[in-house]
């Protein structure tokens, strides 16, 4: 495959030999919805001006895809107008994805090696090219969470969507309880060392950080790259909303409202509140309910 950027980072190295070691997510099949599907609802959501650039052909840059599973499903659910570049780090994630590609024959997408890190140094310049840049998953994984994110925003054009998701400290709070336990494995945990502790959480009484974490993980902790990328990974940093808001502003950058909750949710608590929401009404959302963001803040923007 191309490459776009060669990785210099130590912490981007070894993240990517966690994922050759475990590819995450694994996948076979994707629900595919019907053709313009998930347009229609997206200009719902965020006004049909803003997606104006649909109606003739834009770009969509997937910044660290992983095995695939949102690219692919990014290629069909923009349409045929839509090309995709996908790019990652881990040569085993990019050939599960380019594979699946092929076997569902979705046909609009370019696959690419590359560090999310030197994206501003990626030949030829992404700068100002998509009109959507979805980065979910990433960059919390990287070394410079904040300083990553102001990289690749040049690389949206000026009338694009970015969607971005991120690990709340909020919601995974019990799991940095789990990693300042004493019989935390870590992430060098062998396969045997991580079915121990995986049957060792699964003892802790309800109510428990174990039994919170458990819950929040969802599927990811029955399988091994699952609980690996949950409980063990090799680099993680957690945000908060307040955090959020202020790189948005310093950047230039508008919230257009997260994936999920809808903002019918804030409105149980605020009822006056106007769509997108406000984040600072969010954060008091989530200090009363923690686990609202138990997958991630994922979340639109736009320049502003």
């Amino acid at each position: 495959m191309p490459s776009l950027v060669a990785s210099a980072d130590t912490v981007s190295r070894n993240v990517a030999a966690q994922y050759e070691d475990a590819p995450y997510p694994r996948w076979t099949s994707l629900g595919l919805r019907r053709p313009g599907a998930y347009l229609d609802d997206l200009k719902q959501q965020l006004g049909a001006q803003l997606l104006g650039f649909t109606r003739s052909r834009f770009e969509v840059l997937i910044a660290g895809c992983g095995t695939g599973r949102q690219a692919v499903s990014a290629a069909s659910d923009y349409g045929p107008n839509a090309r995709v570049l996908a790019f990652d780090i881990a040569e085993a994630s990019l050939g599960h994805g380019a594979r699946m590609a092929e076997i569902m024959g979705v046909v609009n997408i370019e696959w690419a090696k590359g560090d999310l890190t030197g994206i501003d140094q990626a030949q030829p310049s992404l700068a100002g090219r998509f009109h959507v840049v979805e980065c979910t998953g990433v960059l919390h994984h990287t070394s410079d969470l904040f300083g990553n994110w102001r990289k690749l925003v040049p690389a949206l054009a000026p009338n694009g969507i970015m969607l971005i998701g991120l690990y709340s400290a909020v919601a995974r709070a019990p799991l940095a309880e789990l990693r300042a336990e004493g019989d935390y494995p870590g992430p060098g945990a062998s396969i045997e060392q991580l079915r121990a502790y995986r049957h060792a959480l699964r003892r802790r009484p309800d109510g428990s950080a174990a039994a919170t974490a458990i819950a929040r993980a969802g599927r990811d902790f029955y399988s091994a790259s699952g609980f690996r990328d949950y409980f063990l990974h090799v680099h993680e940093r957690q945000v908060t909303l307040d955090e959020i808001e202020a790189f948005l502003l310093e950047n230039g950058l508008r919230f257009r409202g997260f994936v999920w909750p809808p903002i019918e949710a804030l409105r149980s608590m605020f009822p006056d509140e106007v769509a997108p929401g406000r984040l600072s009404r969010w954060s008091e959302f989530e200090r009363k309910h923690p686990g609202t963001f138990a997958g991630m803040y994922q979340f639109w923007c736009s320049r502003a």
